[in-house]
């Protein structure tokens, strides 16, 4: 073997020991970095369900509570059983009253080594063991053989994978009790699920943020506060805000009075959450909203009516609204001026009322008045399947309760007098 070739073999040598070496010296920066996982394109169509299976808080009185925690995500592509309760014949009696066949399970993930998480998969496996399931790397050997010996397949889980289109794991955190979270990527941002939480729930929520380098929408499970001081839990509930989590539904060890410490903070972004509970996430668009009901008022005061309208919409479909406020604005204002016929509009303000899940919208129109004190109201009725005739008439006002486009409608136009009308115009009396 020639000197130039030695050489070049060394060189490499060389380099690959350092690279090596170098492995074991990097920052906590540089390994965050090396464990980012590159999400795919959201694919997931439709809606995320998560079914509550197994707990010891509950929604509905029907099924069994115990200590412990189970849950099913429901994709478009797979359905995953996360940890599986104390006891299988309570866990598989919940699925059976909600109409769940394990059967229909196609992978399993646990969370981390303690029986209120794993005591229930050997019964499980023994009616469904045509699954594969993801156990941290810590778990005993036995734990693997008893897997194996119902059929199913099982996977090592170290650090971060991707164990279905768009859902991961975190990988094993923690120092004593190792654990693994799942982390679902979704339009409307990462829905975190803890089963523990036993590396710190805030920690959990961290990487998170850090792995899929996007905004968390929604934090569930258990959060291991059970017996916490109300200084730590306000604490982790400031820490949450700071990390933008917009909604909250601890359970399991989380303990009572973590939750209405959550509840308190988070009001109507809060979700009691126990055995029976199912969450959908729906990855809907502006365009499919729907409006459930809505109010229009108006005022006539000399040349300008003021103008009310006010929508109310479904929780889901409010937090699309709020998700696209902008968008949203600029297109209810659109649609307005688009309806009115011949009328100017001026003075737009848009307001949400998070209590009643509405949009408001006020602006003044001007150029509806004629002669003196009268008003053409054809610039609304135009656009309706109805004229004045179908109001009621009161001293100062008319009324209208009844549907616009299958939309329930209430209706006041309001005139600083005594009016008479026709089909379309309002003038004193």
């Amino acid at each position: 073997m020639n000197k130039k070739l030695l050489y070049f073999l060394l060189v490499i040598g060389l380099a690959v020991v350092g690279m090596w070496i170098g492995s074991y010296y990097m920052s906590p920066e540089e390994i965050i970095e090396a464990q980012k996982v590159e999400p795919i394109p959201c694919s997931i169509e439709g809606k995320i369900s998560i079914i509550s299976v197994y707990d010891n808080y509950y929604i509905n009185p029907n099924l069994t509570t115990s200590w412990g925690f189970g849950c099913i995500i429901r994709t478009s592509t797979k359905n995953i059983l996360f940890d599986t309760g104390g006891d299988s014949s309570i866990l598989l009696s919940n699925m059976e009253k909600m109409d769940i066949d394990p059967k229909d399970i196609d992978i399993v993930v646990i969370s981390h080594i303690h029986g209120d998480h794993v005591g229930g998969l050997n019964g499980f496996l023994e009616r469904n063991g045509d699954v594969k399931v993801y156990i941290p790397s810590s778990f005993p050997n036995s734990i693997r053989e008893n897997i194996k010996s119902y059929g199913a397949e099982y996977q090592d889980v170290k650090g971060t994978i991707q164990i279905s289109n768009n859902v991961y794991t975190t990988g094993e955190m923690g120092i004593g009790i190792k654990e693994q979270s799942l982390i679902i990527n979704t339009k409307k941002g990462l829905v975190v699920i803890t089963g523990c939480a036993h590396p710190g729930v805030t920690n959990i929520v961290r990487k998170s943020k850090e792995l899929l380098h996007k905004e968390v929408y929604f934090v569930l499970g258990g959060f291991h506060l059970f017996g916490a001081s109300d200084s730590v839990l306000k604490s982790i509930i400031k820490d949450f805000r700071k990390l933008g989590v917009q909604k909250v539904a601890p359970s399991h060890c989380s303990g009572d009075r973590c939750r209405e410490l959550f509840k308190d903070e988070y009001r109507n972004d809060f979700i009691e959450y126990g055995v029976g509970k199912i969450i959908e996430i729906k990855e809907t668009k502006l365009e499919e909203i729907k409006v459930k009901s809505r109010i229009i008022k108006t005022i006539a005061e000399g040349e300008i009516i003021h103008y009310f309208h006010e929508s109310f919409y479904s929780e889901d479909d409010f937090s699309v609204i709020l998700e696209n406020e902008e968008e949203f604005n600029s297109q209810l204002i659109e649609k307005l001026k688009k309806s009115l016929i011949s009328i100017s509009t001026e003075n737009f303000k848009i307001d949400f009322d998070q209590s009643k899940k509405s949009a408001i919208l006020k602006c003044d129109i001007i150029g509806t008045r004629y002669s003196t004190n009268s008003y053409n109201m054809h610039f609304l009725l135009g656009n309706w399947p109805f004229d004045l005739m179908n109001f009621k008439r009161f001293e100062r006002k008319l009324t209208y309760e009844g549907e616009i486009d299958s939309v329930p409608t209430s209706i006041v136009f309001e005139f600083p007098y005594v009016l008479s009308h026709c089909h379309e115009h309002v003038w004193p009396r």
